[in-house]
C-alpha cells in the first residue's frame, strides 16, 4: 500500500511512512485523478471493492486508516 501510494503521489516510501496519519486530502498529496487511479490499483491489487460508505468514512482520509480498511476487507 505504501509503494502504491508513493507511486501515485510522486513520493518515496520513506516520505509516505512519515505521512501515515496525515489527512492526504487536506495535505493535497495527490490530485483527484491520481487518487482515483490509486484506489483502482488498490482494488485490483487486493481483489477488493470499496463501497461508497467506505469512501465517505473518516478512516479513509489517512493512509493508516486506509491500511486498516484494506486489512479488514482482505481478511
Amino acid at each position: 500500500i505504501y509503494s502504491l501510494f508513493a507511486r501515485h503521489a510522486n513520493l518515496d516510501c520513506l516520505e509516505v511512512r512519515a505521512l501515515e496519519c496525515t489527512n492526504y486530502f487536506e495535505a493535497k498529496l495527490m490530485d483527484s485523478i491520481a487518487f482515483v487511479s490509486f484506489i483502482a490499483d488498490l482494488e485490483d491489487t487486493f481483489h477488493i471493492t470499496f463501497s461508497s460508505e467506505d469512501l465517505q468514512n473518516k478512516v479513509f482520509q489517512s493512509l493508516a486508516g486506509l491500511i486498516q480498511l484494506v486489512k479488514d476487507k482482505v481478511t
